[in-house]
């Protein structure tokens, strides 16, 4: 009788496995992982008939506080198509060592004067600051100072293909 319960827990245990690791099988094969393209600063980036082109980054002269500073990206953005797009600023992304920060949107307005969504006219072209609020505690030394000598990346989509811009 003990015997026969032991058999039946590894059978179930054994089907639970197989199930487990077929299933993991056909969703890695129906989503492969994302194909990598990298930029570097002043290299155009197309998106949608959208150019992008990363010409600056740098530390913002504002009042911060002790645990932060705010850090930009300079971005020139075109649109090449024959009519007008929407361009959603926010999902420029700043990856920076293990976080990802989104954009200060308190300071994108303030910088720019305009929201997170930009309708661009056809064949119309736009100079962006995009501020990100970088924090002590996700700093490796915790020093504010050392932003500029960390590898940063900017990353403009995600799936099927990542594009990254690497600052």
């Amino acid at each position: 009788m003990k015997n026969r319960k032991v058999i039946i827990g590894i059978t179930i245990l054994a089907i639970f496995i197989i199930l487990f690791g077929w299933r993991y099988y056909t969703i890695n094969k129906q989503f492969p992982p994302a194909e990598v393209e990298k930029y570097k600063f002043n290299e155009d980036i197309y998106i949608d008939k959208i150019k992008y082109t990363v010409i600056k980054d740098g530390i913002a002269n504002v009042e911060n506080s002790d645990d932060s500073k705010l850090y930009y990206v300079k971005v020139l953005i075109e649109n090449t198509d024959n009519k007008d797009v929407d361009v959603v600023i926010s999902d420029i992304e700043l990856i920076f060592g293990n976080e990802a920060y989104a954009l200060s949107l308190d300071y994108l307005i303030k910088f720019n004067g305009i929201g997170n969504v930009y309708t661009m006219k056809s064949g119309e072209k736009i100079s962006v600051t995009i501020p990100y609020d970088i924090y002590k505690e996700n700093i490796p030394d915790n020093n504010l100072d050392n932003i500029m000598k960390y590898v940063k990346e900017l990353t403009f989509t995600k799936y099927p293909k990542k594009i990254v811009v690497e600052l």
